[in-house]
């Protein structure tokens, strides 16, 4: 019967997909994690993957709030967060070292993602949110603010982004 099932997973999948895959005892049984990051470096990562010929102010104004609906579809399952661990970006040396050590891995997880060719963050331009633009943006991904203690202030955001030593742009689930 498991193979009657569509098992296609991306690298951005509902957490709903993943349950429904696993089946309900697996997934309430399993270890699951999952990483995060602030609604503005996520905004500007998929403009600057995607939409780069765009104008951004346009960008926001049609695509923030498709995206932070998919976002929210990927991270929550009947607005609930079903994970054991939640891991920042911003915090990703750390929380990843803690997950290590948590589950007794015989090698830390930051050091095997940083060792990674994958995804190679490309340089963002953070001046491009202006006012106007941050409204939008927090206005779409206002469940990501709360929900995860986000300032809505972009420039508290600046200075801790620009501490960031790593950039793997992960998203995924972690069953054993």
């Amino acid at each position: 019967k498991f193979f009657e099932k569509d098992v296609t997973l991306y690298a951005h999948s509902p957490v709903s997909k993943i349950k429904k895959i696993v089946g309900d005892k697996f997934f309430e049984n399993a270890f699951k994690f999952t990483i995060i990051r602030n609604p503005y470096d996520q905004i500007l990562s998929f403009y600057s993957a995607y939409h780069k010929e765009k104008n951004f102010k346009q960008f926001i104004k049609k695509e923030s709030s498709y995206f932070f609906n998919r976002e929210s579809e990927l991270v929550f399952l009947k607005n609930q967060l079903p994970y054991n661990k939640i891991i920042r970006y911003e915090n990703l040396e750390n929380d990843l070292t803690d997950l290590s050590e948590l589950l007794k891995l015989p090698e830390n997880l930051f050091e095997v993602f940083k060792k990674l060719n994958i995804n190679k963050a490309k340089k963002k331009d953070y001046s491009l949110i202006d006012y106007d633009s941050q409204e939008i943006i927090y206005k779409n991904a206002y469940k990501f603010f709360k929900e995860f203690n986000y300032s809505k202030n972009i420039k508290l955001w600046f200075q801790k982004s620009a501490s960031i030593k790593i950039n793997i742009l992960l998203h995924f689930y972690f069953y054993f």
